[in-house]
C-alpha cells in the first residue's frame, strides 16, 4: 500500500496542475478579449497572446506568489491568529481590498516582463481577466445553487 504522504502529494500536484491550466486558459481568454476591445493583436495596442506554456508559467508564478502573501497575511497579519478581537471585519476588509490591489500589481508586472507589453497593457489585460473569473465563479456558483435546490426537492 503506498504511504498516505505520497498520495497526498499526488493529489496536491495533480489539483495544483489543473488549476494552472485553467487559470492559463482564462488568462489567454483574457488576452484574447484585451485584443478585440483594443482593435487586434497584430495593431499598435495589441498584446500578443501567449502560448500554453507560457502561460500556464504565468499562471503558476502569479499564483504562488500572490498566495504566498495571502497565506502569511493570513496566519500572522491583523486578520489571523496573532490579531485582537476588536475591529476584525474592518481589518478582514482592508487586508482584502489590499490583497486585491498587490494581486492586480502582480499580474500585471508578470505580464509586462513575460510578455512584450507595457505595465498600462497589462493592467487592462488584468482587469479583462479578473472580470472573466468572476464571470466564470458567477456561472459555476449559480450552477452549483441550481443543482442544490434540484437535489433538495
Amino acid at each position: 500500500m503506498p504511504d498516505a504522504g505520497l498520495l497526498l502529494g499526488i493529489l496536491l500536484l495533480s489539483g495544483l496542475t489543473v488549476l494552472v491550466l485553467i487559470g492559463a486558459a482564462l488568462l489567454r481568454t483574457a488576452v484574447a478579449i484585451y485584443n478585440l476591445l483594443a482593435g487586434g493583436a497584430d495593431g499598435q495596442s495589441g498584446v500578443p497572446e501567449p502560448g500554453i506554456l507560457k502561460a500556464m508559467g504565468i499562471s503558476l508564478n502569479t499564483t504562488l506568489i500572490t498566495g504566498g502573501l495571502s497565506f502569511l497575511v493570513a496566519v500572522a497579519g491583523p486578520t489571523g491568529s496573532l490579531g485582537g478581537e476588536s475591529g476584525r471585519g474592518e481589518r478582514l476588509a482592508v487586508v482584502a481590498f489590499l490583497l486585491l490591489l498587490f494581486s492586480v500589481v502582480v499580474v500585471a508586472g508578470a505580464l509586462t516582463v513575460l510578455l512584450p507589453t507595457t505595465f498600462g497593457k497589462a493592467l487592462f489585460v488584468t482587469l479583462c481577466y479578473m472580470v472573466t473569473v468572476a464571470m466564470l465563479v458567477g456561472v459555476v456558483t449559480g450552477l452549483g445553487i441550481a443543482f442544490w435546490r434540484i437535489a433538495l426537492l
